[in-house]
């Protein structure tokens, strides 16, 4: 119970603190299913994304994923994806981006390195990495490449036959190699994952957006409500 308390005192510290310096009001929508190709082993992703700004009042942006993940060991995983972005800039038209994903991801929890003490065994922990190959000719650079670090931290808090409830906090840090390299956009979560039947997902999610553009410029920032359903064949 203890460590309940803790990880929901945790989770709200972390949404609370960053919206205090932040601006715009967005809304971010996940819908996704995973299909097993070879149990265990290979699966194929689908996700679709839909985004809101302007405190949640313009619809600027939505985008599909496809790609499989290869699970190379029970702690790695490896995959490939393909996205196709559609984005209004403010005052324009919709623009499209093609884009080519490439996944490493380790991923264990703490039990698996012998730490079991105080119920830390089931602390999740994953280090995704993603290589972005962009293409964007309305750019001035049309082909470019990003690279993405997202560390996250999971705790399943209350589990019984039916659902389990894993509070997380997890930070993404991009890195755009489109004029040497910047470290443009920093993307703080805090939220809340509902596991039902063991297959479905429902995610609630805080999230503290920063980004500018370049090497140097000031940041800009936002904050966004986030929300995601999944099902796992």
């Amino acid at each position: 119970m203890r460590t309940m308390y803790a990880c929901t005192a945790i989770l709200l510290a972390c949404a609370a603190l960053p919206a205090l310096g932040a601006d715009d009001w967005q809304m971010w929508n996940t819908y996704g299913f995973k299909l097993p190709v070879i149990k265990k082993k290979l699966d194929l992703n689908y996700s679709m994304d839909t985004r809101f700004r302007d405190d949640m009042d313009e619809f600027f942006r939505y985008h599909f994923y496809i790609g499989p993940d290869y699970h190379m060991r029970k702690w790695l995983t490896l995959g490939i994806q393909y996205g196709n972005i559609q984005q209004k800039p403010v005052d324009g038209e919709f623009q499209t981006e093609h884009r080519i994903m490439y996944f490493v991801t380790p991923k264990f929890k703490l039990a698996d390195l012998g730490i079991e003490r105080y119920g830390l065994g089931d602390l999740n922990i994953s280090f995704q990495n993603r290589l972005d190959q962009r293409i964007r000719h309305y750019a001035d650079h049309t082909y470019t490449w990003r690279y993405r670090i997202y560390p996250k931290l999971s705790y399943p808090v209350y589990t019984c036959k039916y659902i389990t409830v894993s509070p997380y906090v997890a930070d993404a840090f991009y890195f755009d190699f489109t004029d040497n390299i910047a470290f443009s956009m920093n993307r703080l979560y805090s939220g809340l994952n509902f596991k039902v039947f063991g297959q479905i997902g429902i995610d609630f999610y805080y999230m503290r957006l920063a980004e500018r553009s370049g090497r140097g410029g000031p940041w800009n920032g936002s904050n966004v409500l986030g929300t995601g359903l999944a099902y796992e064949f």
